[in-house]
């Protein structure tokens, strides 16, 4: 992993002198221009992330504080821009070239390149506003070239961040289309999106390479013990709380046995209040990576808003009737925790909870089982099905939902911690083609 960063950092400093005053010549890397233009961006205030985070037209500028005015004349916004358009005209994208597809490979900073996509497009509005729609139509265009660039590097969080930077471009270009109905402006939307593939974000291409790091990582577990352990503490909330599972897994039974039964002790009911707690984490995160800024209809009821946008599958409840609230630190991250149990989950890893080692041996003997193989052959074959649905057949919807329901109700341990939310993905995928075919009509 180091010798990635080391990689990168070397490569930034030779190529940096460049990138200032041309664009990359073609076939180069675009992720080193995009990171060059987040190195950068101001650090946003709160109060202007929102201000800004609401504008979509020109005039809505005329509304925010001095305060977002200021920030805006103050950033290196001309640097910022050239290495965005740098960055759009490369052919590839690849921040982590020693990325092998397995479960410690290294995560882009995603969380800057959509403040990046998100600050690009305020300088495309001031842009229209000066009267210069040319550079604004470039600057809203790189944005969702930079959504996909990102949609290069692989797995399904990969694309749902190039799903969210792209859609920060569509009301922009919506925007913009009305407001300059121009044959020249009007023709040259269309003929970008007209080129581009279909569907634009393809989600079969990311859950390729889900799978691909998904069997790698259960193929290591055998040999990792911070990965096991990992697996074991998710395999012991299994037994804690899904009974269907539990009866058709022996090892689960066996451990199910050696634990309290559900809301008999104190101590049990804060372990189930506690993995609730990290899916709650886990779909904020999800949401977080889809908005810079929660919209209206998130904030008013954040919990029916997770469930139905498809973050979570049903509203967790805590076994002690506790009430879970969601609360922001000052770097904007979500923070979990219940009114009964007082459990707060910040941003920590799974693999630093402490495991019984008697369990933790239980468990890795199951691994080295056939059982744990035909587990995880189940969930490859689950993949597979995924991958051969054919969004275009008429009745792919109810093919899905049949597929979902199948691993909803699925007896495989594996299937149940380690499968992705497929129809959640696929939703987004077929919203957003939606949105590109409505904007070109």
């Amino acid at each position: 992993m180091k010798r990635s960063i080391i990689l990168l950092v070397a490569v930034y400093l030779i190529s940096a002198s460049g990138l200032f005053g041309a664009e990359s010549p073609s076939g180069s890397n675009a992720a080193l221009s995009y990171l060059l233009a987040v190195g950068n961006l101001n650090p946003m205030p709160d109060s202007v992330n929102k201000e800004l985070t609401n504008c979509v037209k020109p005039d809505d500028l005329e509304k925010i504080s001095m305060e977002a005015k200021l920030f805006l004349t103050e950033g290196k916004n001309q640097n910022i821009l050239r290495m965005l358009r740098a960055g759009g005209s490369c052919q590839q994208c690849t921040f982590c070239p020693d990325n092998k597809g397995d479960f410690d490979d290294i995560v882009p900073p995603y969380k800057l390149l959509r403040q990046l996509g998100g600050y690009a497009g305020i300088l495309g509005l001031l842009s229209e506003k000066e009267g210069n729609p040319k550079e604004a139509l470039e600057i809203y265009l790189d944005i969702f070239r930079l959504g996909k660039h990102i949609e290069e590097n692989g797995c399904l969080i990969d694309g749902m961040v190039a799903l969210g930077i792209c859609k920060k471009a569509l009301p922009l270009l919506k925007s913009f289309k009305e407001k300059h109905p121009e044959p020249e402006w009007q023709e040259k939307i269309k003929s970008f999106f007209s080129s581009s593939q279909r569907p634009t974000i393809n989600i079969v291409k990311f859950l390729e390479s889900e799978k691909k790091v998904t069997m790698n990582t259960l193929g290591r577990i055998k040999e990792n013990s911070p990965l096991l352990r990992s697996f074991a503490k998710e395999i012991i909330t299994k037994a804690l709380g899904d009974k269907n599972v539990v009866t058709s897994c022996p090892v689960l039974q066996n451990i199910s046995e050696k634990l309290p039964a559900p809301d008999s002790t104190k101590e049990s009911a804060e372990k189930a209040c506690k993995a609730n707690q990290r899916v709650l984490t886990g779909a904020m995160e999800m949401l977080m990576m889809d908005y810079q800024t929660l919209p209206a209809s998130a904030t008013s009821n954040l919990m029916d808003f997770l469930v139905k946008e498809k973050y979570l599958k049903s509203a967790p409840t805590c076994p002690k009737k506790g009430e879970y609230k969601i609360e922001f630190n000052t770097k904007h991250e979500p923070l979990v925790y219940c009114t009964t149990h007082q459990i707060q989950l910040p941003k920590l890893s799974a693999l630093q909870e402490e495991i019984d080692p008697a369990m933790e041996e239980l468990i890795k003997n199951f691994v080295q089982s056939p059982e744990f193989s035909k587990y995880v052959d189940g969930m490859g074959k689950i993949y597979d099905e995924v991958l051969g649905l054919d969004l275009k057949a008429p009745d792919f919807q109810n093919k899905l939902k049949e597929l979902s329901e199948k691993i909803k109700n699925s007896a495989n341990p594996i299937i149940q911690i380690a499968t992705p939310n497929f129809s959640m993905a696929f939703s987004k995928q077929l919203e957003f083609q939606k949105e590109i075919d409505d904007l070109i009509k």
